[in-house]
């Protein structure tokens, strides 16, 4: 029994019986006493708090050898320019960073800078070189001065905001590099944040099961197409997972059909190309395949090592791959034009979903009203900065996934390799699927589309000359035995809203088919009309529940 709880029992449960006005009396006593005692309580705890507040903040640690940064994953010593670290409550290891700026970025994110202790930069008015700021000369951020846009760099390759302990220390040193001198409290949170100068603002949701979800599409002339990269499907014309060998070469030089298999992004690729030299169609496709798994080592989901995981795990992602930042500004951009339909961001509601029904004895109505707005406030693309030089997750818990994209810009950066080995006429599909020229026939590429209910019956054939083509089927992946819940999650709700058996894009490139194809699966028909106004390149074909069909150009 508390305190509290006894005064009440002795203030409202006297011994002998007393007229009422005493009884309200007491009663008004006691929450006094009680309100008194809890104002205490506070002042107490308060008092604690101001007196760790008040106490001296931990003295900074020696930069060593082994130090890597929070954001950067680098080892400290192997990059230039100031470094930074923070001291959080209830770990005497310090949180290091490659940059004075970076340090500062993790002031700004609400969550963690409740927790700061003390924030040290290397004083770079003490530094030996801009090369060796040194270990142990550090100075309280706080009460430093930082020299914002001069022309020295920080280690990561970005603006820096360099920092000193006395100001006409900083002042000489923008006299010399160029910039502006401020106080820590003076630093703008969109430079930091930023790109440096000012913040530039500009699904399919989830990790997919590409394998399954193409079967709604396919592509009627792999066994005949000039390059094809593609998932698993009954349209491949052959399964092998590295190149034939070339045998005698004077028989190499006639041989004209190059074909490969393979994994990308967790689906199986596939190259065919016919060239009149093989040996250089095998150097092409070379090219081809050394291009995804680059790519793949910054968009995999499911590769820990992966820069999209990277950003996941820690935040913040610094000197992002330019592809990368390409791709999350194309994700942007889609999730502004649709309303936030699309949202890069919508990871934490697909895992929601993934491990609710993983664990036994999962409710079959779905996770629980809290559990979903809770996994719904962490789903905004809104807060997901990018600029050149880093990208930043503003609130903790945030996740981005590209696999709704990802495979058509992979699409689109292949055709670009191919094209620039002088291939004219091909037809690519790394999940989806591009055309380019004509079929070498002279007849255009073209693609089936099907019916999950009767996947051996088309519902149209399409032309894919100079054309790309997505499709999204919520029948690809559900998480639920009933199929109430499908990888295709509304990040507005959190739901499901099977509103098409399929959808699919003809769209230039299948950067934009692709993400447009999953925008458009949530979307009424009434809002994808809509949304096709100023886009007459884009078709958008629907086959609805009940098996009809529509075709809504855009004007």
């Amino acid at each position: 029994m508390t305190l509290a709880s006894t005064v009440l029992r002795q203030g409202s449960l006297p011994a002998a019986p007393v007229p009422a006005r005493h009884r309200a009396s007491a009663l008004a006593r006691g929450k006094a006493l009680l309100s008194a005692l809890a104002l205490a309580g506070c002042l107490a705890l308060a008092n604690c708090d101001d007196q760790e507040s008040a106490a001296a903040p931990p003295p900074p640690v020696a930069l060593t050898q082994e130090a890597m940064g929070h954001y950067c994953g680098m080892a400290l010593v192997e990059h230039p320019g100031p470094k930074g670290q923070i001291l959080l409550r209830g770990d005497e290891r310090p949180v290091w960073f490659s940059s004075a700026r970076d340090t500062i970025a993790f002031t700004l994110l609400g969550e963690e800078a409740k927790s700061i202790r003390a924030i040290y930069v290397s004083d770079m008015g003490k530094a030996e070189s801009w090369e060796q700021p040194g270990a142990a000369n550090w100075v309280e951020a706080r009460g430093a001065f930082f020299v914002l846009g001069s022309n020295r760099r920080g280690g990561m390759g970005a603006e820096e905001a360099v920092p000193f302990s006395d100001r006409a220390a900083a002042e000489r040193f923008a006299t010399e590099h160029g910039g502006a001198v401020r106080s820590f409290a003076e630093v703008p949170p969109d430079w930091v944040l930023g790109d440096g100068a000012a913040p530039r603002r500009g699904r399919k949701p989830g990790p997919l099961l590409l394998a399954v979800l193409n079967t709604a599409t396919r592509i009627e002339d792999w066994p005949h197409a000039a390059c094809c990269l593609s998932p698993p499907g009954p349209w491949h014309f052959r399964r092998s997972g590295r190149f034939r060998p070339a045998g005698n070469r004077r028989h190499a030089r006639r041989s004209s059909l190059l074909t490969w298999t393979g994994p990308v992004l967790g689906a199986t690729g596939s190259i065919m190309l016919h060239h009149p030299d093989r040996i250089a169609a095998e150097r092409l496709v070379a090219r081809c395949v050394a291009e995804i798994r680059r790519l793949e080592a910054l968009f995999n989901l499911w590769q820990a090592e992966s820069q999209l995981s990277a950003l996941n795990r820690r935040g913040m992602l610094v000197a992002p791959a330019p592809e990368m930042v390409d791709l999350l500004t194309t994700a942007k951009q889609v999730a502004a034009w649709s309303d936030g339909v699309f949202d890069p961001t919508v990871q934490p509601l697909w895992l929601l979903y993934r491990d609710h029904f993983a664990a036994e004895g999962a409710d079959p109505q779905g996770p629980s009203p809290h559990a979903l707005a809770e996994a719904l406030s962490l789903v905004d693309h809104r807060r997901l900065v990018v600029s050149p030089d880093r990208i930043l997750l503003t609130r903790r818990g945030m996740a981005v996934t590209l696999n709704g994209i990802a495979q058509g810009y992979l699409t689109d950066r292949i055709v670009d390799l191919l094209r620039g080995g002088g291939v004219a006429q091909t037809l690519v599909d790394m999940g989806e699927a591009r055309g380019v020229g004509r079929h070498p026939s002279g007849r255009p590429w073209r693609a089936s589309l099907e019916n999950p209910a009767a996947s051996d019956h088309p519902w149209a054939e399409l032309d894919l000359t100079d054309r790309a083509l997505a499709t999204s089927a919520d029948s690809g992946f559900v998480f639920d035995g009933a199929g109430r819940f499908t990888h295709l999650l509304d990040p507005c709700s959190g739901q499901s809203p099977r509103r098409y058996r399929t959808v699919s894009v003809l769209a230039p490139e299948a950067t934009m088919a692709d993400a447009f194809s999953t925008a458009f699966a949530l979307m009424p028909e009434p809002a994808i009309a809509a949304a096709l106004c100023g886009r007459p390149d884009v078709e958008a074909h629907l086959l609805r529940p009940d098996g009809s069909t529509a075709l809504l150009h855009g004007t």
